[in-house]
């Protein structure tokens, strides 16, 4: 999509234009910065953008070095009324603040979009290599990875398709950027086809509400839509933008929606406000791990069982004995 001004009779609305542009952007990464700084990813407050300098001095490292400590896993989940969360399956991501802190930890990765997309392609790289060479059986399944359109026709693409088990590729879900697959269209569509030939589902990621309507997933030929979920849209939106966001989600099939950057129980209740059905984020992961203490707090591990068995048998051999 696309706009054309006549800076003789237009400029006063290219300049306005431009300034929205802009201030967007500030405000994307100034919300970049307080994410970090919340989730302790950044403990030295401001920090400076990536430079063209630094991006390949970190390339050159991250060809040598061992991403493992940085891969972390995220739940997706079916949220069904007031039910507790259902895990569907799992994001794989690199954790960007983690490794920033780790290697430059004064500077924003992803401050500048497009030096953070070139970054990517590395760390794609890296991450294919991982699930290659894993011994772990989460990792051969019933998870979605982020990658770059061009990821997908490369050799080491190739190595990971050919390392999966039979049946494993139905249940992976290839996340590809909005932004990555416009910028060219034909190869997204010649790489589309070739991983859903081979039985990969793909989902569209990066998606705002106010890019939505420039998503057609049908003829994009995805499976899913990743939206992101924004505290704005609980608290400052009106019902008429809100309205036409549910218009929006239902054109794209509400059942396809994948609500995303879930950090409050607000995002659920408009989620499910507009029949979106599966979500992530950080207050699912909350929720969950919070499932998983009550459980271990009200059931004994079965080792600990197995103690108390032989403990009790032993002590009714021994009243035996004493009869």
């Amino acid at each position: 999509m696309s706009a054309y001004y006549n800076l003789e009779t237009q400029y006063p609305t290219f300049l306005e234009v431009s300034e929205g542009l802009y201030n967007a952007e500030q405000r994307r990464i100034k919300r970049l910065q307080m994410a970090a700084q919340q989730s302790g990813d950044s403990a030295r407050g401001e920090q400076t953008p990536l430079s063209p300098q630094q991006l390949g001095k970190l390339i050159e490292f991250l060809e040598r070095a061992d991403l493992s400590s940085v891969m972390r896993r995220q739940s997706i989940c079916a949220v069904a009324g007031t039910d507790l969360p259902r895990p569907v399956f799992k994001e794989l991501f690199i954790s960007i603040g983690e490794l920033a802190q780790q290697v430059l930890p004064d500077v924003n990765l992803a401050a500048n979009r497009w030096l953070f997309q070139h970054l990517t392609e590395t760390l794609d790289l890296r991450v294919l290599k991982l699930l290659t060479q894993a011994d772990d059986r989460d990792l051969h399944s019933s998870f979605s990875v982020n990658l770059n359109v061009g990821t997908l026709l490369s050799r080491e693409f190739n190595e990971f398709d050919t390392s999966l088990r039979t049946g494993g590729r139905g249940t992976i879900v290839i996340e590809l950027q909005l932004i990555d697959i416009y910028s060219d269209v034909a190869n997204y569509m010649f790489a589309r086809d070739f991983v859903r030939e081979r039985g990969y589902r793909i989902c569209v990621d990066g998606v705002t509400h106010q890019s939505l309507p420039l998503v057609d997933r049908q003829a994009m030929g995805a499976d899913l839509v990743k939206l992101a979920w924004l505290p704005e849209l609980s608290d400052g939106v009106s019902d008429e933008v809100r309205a036409n966001i549910a218009k929006q989600v239902e054109r794209v099939g509400a059942s396809r929606v994948i609500l995303a950057r879930c950090d409050a129980p607000a995002a659920i209740r408009l989620g499910q406000s507009m029949g979106v059905s599966m979500y992530q984020g950080r207050y699912l992961d909350t929720v969950l791990q919070n499932q998983a203490r009550r459980r271990n707090e009200r059931t004994p591990s079965r080792q600990f069982q197995a103690i108390e068995d032989a403990a009790e048998e032993e002590a009714a051999a021994d009243e035996n004995t004493k009869k």
